[in-house]
């Protein structure tokens, strides 16, 4: 503030300085940033302190996609395949058929059996092949070789194991199907003219 000059006889007159004024603004200012932050303090204060009436909201869970180990993932792909594989091949498999009568029976090289025909047909419930014929104690590659005798061999016709090997009792080195009637086979011998074999009970008879 200062006095001001005036004609004489006048009261002086006050005059605002520019420097007093910047004063006052800023703590005008100053006073609405104080309030601002006293109104946001209350009102926070306020819903905080408010009771919820209403039921909680429930959200859905989110989960990590599940990643497995690359040696995890592998071993479960090719278990996976491999039973896929295998399903299809049993699925598609063909039921096996078979047929009652006699057929020639196929040599195997160095076997130790050799026939020249064999029965087929369902005995006792179950199909069987049965093949008559020569028996070495070794595989052989000639089957004239002498050492052989007379043999009745009895298979599984669908997987194949054996299930019986039974010698001629006539002590012959051959037999051969000649006829069959019911469960019986009429067999013939390089010693006997003709030789049964019981298919239900695989026993010779006369």
């Amino acid at each position: 503030m200062s006095d001001e000059r005036l004609p004489d006889g006048a009261p002086p007159r006050q005059v605002q300085e520019p420097k007093h004024l910047g004063q006052r603004l800023a703590v005008v200012a100053l006073g609405v940033i104080v309030l601002m932050i006293a109104v946001t303090v209350i009102g926070m204060s306020r819903a905080a302190g408010q009771v919820r009436t209403g039921p909680l909201a429930l959200t859905t869970p989110t989960y990590p996609p599940v990643t497995l180990p690359p040696y995890k993932a592998t071993t479960i792909a090719r278990v996976n395949a491999t039973f896929s594989a295998t399903w299809t091949a049993e699925a598609a498999e063909p039921t096996p058929t078979f047929t009652t009568g006699v057929f020639g029976a196929l040599q195997d090289k160095f076997a130790s059996f050799y026939g020249f025909n064999a029965y087929e047909g369902q005995i006792n419930g179950r199909w069987e092949i049965v093949r008559p014929g020569t028996e070495w104690p070794t595989p052989v590659s000639d089957y004239s070789t002498p050492g052989g005798y007379g043999a009745v061999q009895v298979y599984d016709a669908i997987s194949h194991q054996l299930i019986g090997d039974f010698r001629a009792p006539d002590h012959s080195a051959w037999l051969v199907i000649t006829s069959v009637k019911g469960t019986m086979l009429r067999l013939k011998s390089d010693m006997t003219a003709s030789l049964g074999f019981d298919m239900a009970t695989d026993t010779f008879t006369s």
